[in-house]
């Protein structure tokens, strides 16, 4: 068959693809070089297939178009698992990478709020006045007298002061 000629049959193929879904489409063709009549039994008298027929003297070239079709699909099954073990290599990478960055962050985030809290008790350190704190034996209390214990006249209680004369 001349190239010309399948090509055309090719493009006019082509065409009607486009007119229905991929699940429809013609994906591959074989032009025979004999014609299928009603003479040879391979059509009825209404101009209809008999597909058993054609089916048993042609199942050399359906087994071929069917065995390329095959291929055609292993191939691509393969192709996309080599992709989809690539692509899991890559994101184990990745998480790795991004899991040892949140590490270092974590740590200099860490050491950087430890300095933090040093200069902030320094600075504090730096304006408040050292305030004197009483022993456990003297405090002062309300009435503004320092009270020692153990002395009799600090043991006694100190006035409460109640909301009413307030």
């Amino acid at each position: 068959m001349h190239p010309a000629v399948r090509a055309a049959i090719q493009r006019i193929i082509d065409e009607a693809n486009q007119l229905v879904s991929r699940a429809e489409a013609i994906r591959e063709f074989r032009i025979m070089g004999k014609d299928l009549t009603e003479a040879d039994g391979y059509l009825t008298p209404s101009q209809k297939l008999k597909r058993a027929k054609i089916l048993q003297d042609f199942s050399a070239y359906v087994d071929d178009i069917y065995s390329r079709v095959s291929e055609s699909a292993n191939n691509k099954l393969e192709r996309l698992q080599s992709y989809a073990e690539q692509a899991s290599d890559r994101l184990q990478e990745f998480k790795t990478e991004k899991t040892e960055k949140l590490h270092d962050l974590k740590v200099e985030a860490t050491e950087r709020l430890e300095e933090f809290k040093g200069q902030a008790a320094e600075k504090l350190s730096q304006h408040q006045p050292a305030r004197a704190t009483p022993s456990d034996k003297e405090r002062t209390y309300p009435d503004g007298k320092e009270h020692v214990r153990g002395d009799s006249e600090t043991t006694k209680k100190a006035p409460r002061i109640s909301s009413e004369e307030s």
